[in-house]
């Protein structure tokens, strides 16, 4: 017996939905599709097979296929195991370990991503969740034993999952990643009440001796932003490129923070009595995500302020009255489509691109920038190593920053680390406006 029901979509089978779909052509036959269940979110499969492609492979042989031929060649694939449904995982610890990782982490349709974007408002990063979903298929599953169920893998497989990964040269990264895939598991599993424990909770990351990071010189990097700012006329692209260079260095911002960023994060920095300093802060919230398509959390999906002189965000502000983009969400949109209803920003390569094409006309080519480990993230590091020096010799900015924010004696420890926000945010701002002075 047939079990189906009809719908204005088409036809659902047991788990399996068939559609019709109709040939532009005149006297064409329809041609029939199926997809499967996810048994989790109940969602049907955005991948639909082919229902004559199955037909073949069952050696069935049919000139035309109906809607009912359809619905007999589908009950034969489920029967002889050609399609296959996935047990329902969701309602006891007895539920197959890897099967349930796998759904967990399968981004697109993962409960846990719905949930978690529903509860904090914003969605995992996509590049985030696939880390994970990656280091877990390709180092973890295959030495996890396939009958281990949620119960009955404990905490001393979790410890020898992670010894025979280190045993086959995975990397510590791809290991944590893993470990952290399974975890995320648990943790669902145990918010549904599944499971009472999660045996991963106790295992200790292994930890990786991070590259060293290679920077450009104070003297390098005052010299391309140079370059840029000369090319800078000759295209609004160029422009945004000398821009967003110069928000790397000044704010140290990544290149999807850049990328994201709109008008919107940026407000003038007041001093204790309500008056505006010299001062914009930055509130570093968002990140351009290339796999959605769409502004997503920053790294980490931590929001950081930073600090830039007035004389920059002068210089962003222009840049969106000119270019038209002072109601925009995105700061530096793309040039393509200028009239879509969805917002892209410039594609990635337009930053590194012209800060390479910088670089090799200060005398820094190819070769030597890979042997150096240079790269446009670098100029993230340069921020970060150069900001700390410049708060080192502070002492010379005291009497600067005492008149900015009107205060009669502070040291410069005080300033940076014990005083309320207003002082932390000029304090940070001097810095970065000193951060390219050349002794």
């Amino acid at each position: 017996m047939v079990h189906s029901r009809f719908t204005g979509g088409g036809t659902n089978i047991i788990n399996v939905s068939i559609t019709m779909r109709r040939r532009k052509a005149e006297g064409r036959e329809p041609s029939y599709y199926y997809a499967v269940q996810d048994p989790i979110t109940g969602r049907y499969s955005n991948s639909k097979k082919s229902v004559k492609g199955l037909a073949k492979k069952l050696g069935l042989r049919y000139d035309k296929i109906n809607k009912r031929d359809a619905e007999h060649i589908v009950e034969e694939g489920k029967r002889k195991g050609l399609i296959t449904i996935d047990a329902p995982i969701m309602e006891t610890g007895a539920t197959p370990l890897i099967p349930f990782i796998e759904k967990i982490l399968a981004y697109d349709t993962s409960p846990w991503v719905a949930e978690e974007s529903k509860r904090k408002g914003i969605a995992h990063s996509k590049k985030y969740v696939r880390k994970l979903e990656t280091a877990f298929r390709i180092h973890a599953k295959p030495l996890i034993d396939s009958s281990k169920t949620l119960i009955t893998f404990t905490k001393a497989d979790a410890k020898a999952l992670q010894d025979k990964m280190l045993d086959n040269h995975v990397s510590a990264n791809n290991i944590t990643a893993a470990i952290n895939g399974i975890k995320t598991a648990y943790n669902y599993a145990m918010e549904r009440g599944i499971v009472e424990a999660n045996p991963v909770d106790q295992i200790k990351p292994f930890i990786s001796k991070p590259k060293e990071k290679r920077i450009l010189s104070r003297v390098e990097a005052k010299k391309v932003l140079e370059v840029l700012e000369r090319h800078a006329v000759e295209s609004p692209t160029r422009r945004a490129a000398y821009l967003g260079t110069k928000l790397a260095i000044y704010a140290g911002m990544r290149e999807g923070e850049i990328r994201a960023f709109s008008l919107r994060q940026l407000s003038r920095v007041l001093d204790e009595k309500g008056m505006p300093t010299a001062f914009y802060k930055i509130d570093v919230d968002v990140s351009w995500d290339d796999e959605m398509k769409a502004v997503g959390p920053t790294k980490g999906r931590y929001k950081r302020t930073t600090v830039i002189h007035s004389s920059l965000a002068n210089e962003l502000i222009d840049f969106a009255e000119d270019t038209d983009r002072v109601e925009s969400n995105l700061l530096f949109r793309s040039f393509i489509g200028e009239y879509t209803d969805i917002e892209r920003p410039l594609v990635k390569n337009i930053f590194q691109d012209y800060f390479y094409e910088a670089l090799r006309e200060i005398g820094i080519d190819n070769e030597t920038r890979k042997a150096r480990g240079i790269d446009f993230h670098s100029l993230r590091h340069f921020y970060d190593s150069e900001s700390k020096a410049v708060a080192q010799k502070m002492e010379i900015y005291v009497k600067e920053i005492r008149e900015a924010i009107g205060h009669k004696s502070k040291s410069v420890d005080e300033l940076i680390y014990t005083h309320d926000t207003p002082t932390r945010l000029v304090t940070i701002g001097v810095m970065s406006e000193h951060i390219l002075d050349v002794e």
